[in-house]
């Protein structure tokens, strides 16, 4: 599984750029994230400029999340043969980004989510998978 497409590699446009995920991982985390409870209001004043309201802060809660970090490790190639030839030595570049990945029963498997990722990207929307 890979994709191909047109990779810019440091101003050079390469037309059949073959890229493989080589590392993929998934850590679902637990965090706490504060949610606005109650809105603020800011104060209001009187036409002399002295106040006619007092400000009310926000009140927030905290609330648990699940967070579903995922990230990957996609190597580059300028083309598919040289990646058989060679798939240690003919890296020209190293894909590295994180996204927030599915652990439901229903997801795509973790390699799949990472090719999704990448082709939802601006760079790869036009990739396609070989």
């Amino acid at each position: 599984m890979a994709i191909q497409g047109k990779y810019n590699f440091k101003g050079i446009e390469i037309d059949n750029a073959y890229i493989r995920v080589s590392h993929f991982h998934n850590v679902v985390v637990d965090h706490v994230v504060p949610v606005i409870k109650t809105e603020g209001k800011d104060a209001t004043y009187n036409e002399d400029g002295t106040i006619k309201t007092e400000a009310v802060p926000a009140v927030y809660e905290d609330q648990w999340q699940i967070v579903n970090n995922a990230a990957l490790i996609a190597n580059v190639y300028q083309s598919k043969a040289l990646r058989d030839a060679n798939p240690v030595t003919n890296v020209i570049e190293k894909i590295d980004l994180s996204f927030t990945g599915e652990v439901k029963a229903t997801s795509k498997n973790g390699v799949i989510q990472a090719y999704n990722h990448l082709k939802s990207l601006d760079a790869y929307k036009d990739y396609t998978d070989v």
